[in-house]
């Protein structure tokens, strides 16, 4: 049963297609029409649910018709043909139906007794005769001009029925033939012999077949002569009944089905909606909508279609089908746009406390203001006065029924003024910044100015109003006393050897505090640091100043000499400064050699050293001359050199066992040293030395001392 149950459902579904429409688009009822062989009657069914919708019997001028073997509707001029039993007419009678009023025209004469008719999609009509007819179970192709047929073949295969059906998707014919025993089978409609292939059935077929119609490329709809519907499917699958028929339906047809949702619209307010049903036959379907716009749409994707008019006018819609050979206007429509009223407002939208507006709108016939979605009683001109906040909308009509508001309405709001304070009445040093605060405002200064801040360096009255987006306004005024603060100088940043002392320019009258905490007058410093003075004058106004100072410092400075006595005949002496590179002063100082010629006694020398800084340090060193004659007169052994001068090797006559003897440069560097443990002579070498006076001292076990000036002269 659940089974029984989808199928219907199905069925119905795909019969309604696209013509079951959403709330905007018109109801399509897709209707089924089919003709009774017995009588004069042409029934309307809703494929719905299959209940009947209108049933009148056709008429032919001049005729009685008792009976219709067929319908078949034409996919490419998109008219309805008929086989008809006409009272008094040998033959059955080729005509065309109005559908809608069952008003028949006569084709011609067939000449045989046709049990059913049938187009192709390329418009040719095709004609099953009977097994009552001259030549039974035979296809022809008949003129839908004329009536005249042409024998294509015989078929044979059953008694009754003989229904045939096109099916657009393979092109082929399928054909109904017996009545206890039913044959299905279908050919290429290209062949010229009748060369079918069995359609084994599968289900039940409820007897002969009255009438079938094209639904789907995969089935068909057949009416039975057990008064009821069943689906065939193109492999022979055959449904369950459905619906219960009014009559024995031989001929069936469901032409498309086309509505517009109103004839009469109001330009760009109102959208025009259509819909379409029952396309089956057909590929595409073109909607025209006379302003030389169009919209095309795949049936399989769906049929419903809208459009709105920008300009008033009658508009004629034709909507086009294409089957696929054939491309041509199936309907026409013809609508009316009314031209809409053009609703724009203006006028402030926001109330400063305690003032009102003015909205207003264009000049129409018929007006009517809206508060926040309300109509405002008794508000029906085209200007409104208000002081009340909200959403303001003017509705007006035009005298043929167009209605249209403002596309934007005003949001009307109601602001009191923005606060105000720009300070207290003060007194300030040098100048003031003062702050109207409330921002995105406008601003007018009494002092010209025109931003938010304005900076005040002179004494006086100053005033400030403050409008803001809303245009709303608020002013405030204040006293202000400037007074200039104290100017002085401590001048560039400098530097010094040893002290600065800093004293500002000019001398200011009022309390000083230096960055030591002192507060003098000036400050003197020794060391190397960033100095700043604060001064606070009479009127509590304050300056300052900062001054970056450099102390370098007097440089290290030495002066030393070899150790040892100078005596009075010794060669000179060599001063030696730390650093070098500096100055050597004093008597019988030349360069940095003391004479000690200068004769015994204490003699002041001196050394000068001025670094990158131009900082100069100094060291004085007292030299004592000596005559040196009581050690050699007191000496038992005398220390003989020879040669001297010499390029590097030297004689001695070491007169004492266990002397040591020792050689140093000028500067009292030791060059050389040995204890001779033997008496006599012995050679020493100084050829790696550089050239230049050297001194030679002879120590004896007992201390006595012997001292020999030796020259070292390489070439």
């Amino acid at each position: 049963m659940k089974k029984i149950l989808l199928i219907t459902m199905v069925f119905f579904a795909y019969l309604a297609g696209t013509s079951t429409a959403s709330a905007q688009y018109p109801s399509v009822t897709p209707k089924l029409y089919g003709s009774s062989p017995f009588q004069d009657s042409l029934w309307t069914l809703d494929t719905t649910n299959f209940s009947v919708i209108q049933r009148f019997g056709p008429t032919l001028s001049g005729f009685t018709i008792t009976g219709m073997n067929g319908l078949a509707y034409d996919p490419t001029t998109y008219e309805t043909y008929i086989i008809m039993k006409v009272s008094g007419v040998t033959g059955r009678v080729l005509g065309k139906i109005d559908l809608s009023t069952g008003v028949c025209t006569q084709i011609g004469n067939l000449g045989q007794n046709f049990s059913s008719i049938v187009f192709d999609e390329t418009g040719q009509l095709w004609g099953a005769t009977g097994n009552g007819s001259t030549n039974t179970e035979t296809l022809y192709k008949i003129d839908k001009t004329t009536g005249v047929i042409t024998l294509m073949y015989a078929m044979g295969n059953g008694a009754d029925g003989e229904i045939l059906v096109y099916n657009r998707d393979d092109n082929f014919m399928y054909h109904w033939s017996g009545n206890g025993t039913v044959v299905y089978e279908k050919w290429p409609l290209s062949n010229l012999t009748y060369t079918p292939t069995n359609i084994p059935i599968i289900g039940t077929t409820g007897g002969e077949t009255f009438g079938s119609l094209y639904v789907s490329p995969t089935y068909t709809l057949a009416s039975t002569i057990s008064s009821n519907f069943r689906r065939f499917g193109t492999n022979g699958t055959c449904s369950a009944a459905v619906g219960s028929n009014p009559d024995d339906l031989r001929g069936l047809v469901m032409p498309p089905q086309f509505e517009i949702s109103s004839t009469t619209i109001c330009e760009d307010v109102d959208t025009i909606y259509a819909n379409a049903g029952s396309l089956q036959l057909f590929d595409t379907i073109t909607y025209h909508w006379g302003d030389g716009t169009f919209d095309e749409y795949a049936v399989s994707a769906g049929v419903q279609a809208s459009h709105s008019y920008s300009v008033a006018g009658a508009y004629t819609i034709a909507i086009e089908l294409d089957n696929g050979n054939i491309q041509d206007t199936a309907k026409l429509f013809t609508i009316q746009v009314n031209s809409t009223p053009v609703v724009t407002l203006a006028g402030n939208t926001s109330i400063c406390s305690g003032d009102s507006v003015l909205l207003n709108g264009p000049d129409n016939v018929i007006n009517q203001w809206y508060m926040n979605g309300s109509p405002v009683a008794l508000e029906t001109n085209d200007t409104i006065s208000t002081n009340i906040a909200g959403y303001y909308n003017l509705l007006q009509t035009s005298a043929n029924g167009c209605s249209d508001s403002s596309a934007v309405g005003l949001a009307l709001v109601d602001f009191t003024n923005p606060t105000v304070f720009i300070g207290n009445d003060t007194t300030v040093c040098d100048q003031i910044v003062l702050d109207a605060a409330n921002a995105t405002s406008t601003y007018v200064w009494s002092t010209s100015g025109t931003a938010q801040m304005e900076t005040i360096t002179t004494s006086g009255t100053i005033d400030v109003i403050v409008t803001d987006t809303n245009g709303c306004s608020a002013a405030d005024t204040i006293q202000v006393i400037v007074n200039t603060s104290p100017a002085f100088s401590l001048g560039a940043d400098a530097n010094d050897c040893e002290e600065i002392v800093l004293d500002p320019v000019p001398p200011v009258v009022g309390t000083y505090l230096w960055s030591d905490n002192s507060n003098g007058s000036a400050l003197t410093v020794n060391a190397s640091g960033s100095y700043s003075l604060n001064i606070v004058d009479a009127n509590g106004c304050f300056s300052s100043d900062t001054v970056d100072v450099t102390i370098f410092g007097l440089p290290s400075v030495a002066l030393s000499t070899a150790p040892g006595t100078i005596c009075n005949y010794d060669p000179d002496v060599a001063l030696v400064g730390t650093p070098a590179g500096g100055t050597f002063s004093g008597l019988s100082v030349t360069g940095n050699m003391f004479d000690p010629s200068i004769g015994n006694g204490n003699h002041d020398v001196f050394y000068e050293f001025t670094d990158a800084n131009g900082c100069t340090g100094f060291d004085t060193l007292t030299l004592v001359v000596d005559g040196c004659l009581g050690v050699a007169e007191n000496t038992t052994a005398t220390l003989l050199v020879y040669p001297n001068p010499s390029t590097g090797e030297f004689t001695l006559d070491i007169p004492v066992n266990g002397a040591i003897v020792q050689v140093t440069d000028v500067f009292g560097k030791l060059v050389y040293t040995n204890r001779f443990e033997q008496n006599g002579v012995s050679t020493i070498r100084l050829d790696e030395n550089a050239n230049g006076t050297y001194f030679v001292t002879l120590t004896t076990p007992e201390g006595e001392r012997s001292v020999a000036r030796l020259v070292l002269a390489k070439k």
